[in-house]
């Protein structure tokens, strides 16, 4: 499951404790149309992060309460949607662009994602480093199967072994360009044959826990 939806359910929560859709649009001081548009039965955008603080203030909700789980959730109700495995932890060395993978040591999670890739996995993000596109405990999603096109975000791991995590600008022969995903640093070339693979990051999701074994 990703942000959208989960902030998405969540919502439904706050309208169900508002009485209503029509109730939660009055508390919200936005018209029917407005609030039907997000959190309505056919939704057209999501709950962004301007609004989420905005709703969790005007129902006494602690800062971040849209972007954790409040409800059990159950993967059949998602179509298509197959059960990934977060198989690992990405935790930043001492570099900026230098990001180590380790073992997840906690509770072993899953996450709910539609996807056809048989190969896809995700992985857990810890520290700050990406904030405030991904925050520390969030999880990448990754599809390797899908190629990735400029303006993708990306995880790239070079034959040194060493991963980044950016935005795919520009490809120019064997010249991958990338930028940062946040922030405002420098772009940087990397020849092909400095890499080991690309693979695509298709959603920044939070993880379910689950049992090992």
């Amino acid at each position: 499951m990703d942000r959208r939806e989960l902030r998405y359910r969540n919502g439904l929560l706050l309208v169900d404790e508002a009485g209503g859709l029509t109730e939660f649009a009055e508390e919200m001081e936005m018209s029917l149309s407005q609030a039907s548009q997000i959190l309505g039965k056919n939704p057209v955008r999501g709950i962004g992060n301007d609004l989420a603080p905005r709703m969790e203030e005007k129902f006494k909700k602690p800062v971040g309460w849209l972007d954790q789980i409040h409800h059990e959730i159950d993967s059949a109700s998602i179509s298509g949607a197959k059960r990934v495995t977060v198989i690992g932890v990405l935790e930043r060395g001492g570099k900026e662009d230098d990001w180590e993978m380790r073992e997840d040591k906690g509770k072993a999670s899953i996450i709910d994602f539609r996807t056809e890739d048989s190969g896809c996995y995700a992985l857990r993000i810890r520290g700050d480093g990406l904030q405030p596109r991904i925050r520390s405990g969030e999880c990448i999603v990754v599809e390797p199967s899908i190629k990735p096109q400029p303006g993708d975000h990306v995880l790239v791991v070079l034959k040194t072994g060493r991963r980044a995590i950016k935005e795919l600008r520009q490809v120019l022969g064997d010249e991958f360009r990338f930028g940062p995903i946040c922030g405002s640093g420098e772009p940087i070339t990397i020849f092909s044959e400095d890499i080991e693979a690309i693979h695509r990051i298709s959603s920044i999701s939070i993880p379910l826990p689950t049992t090992k074994g």
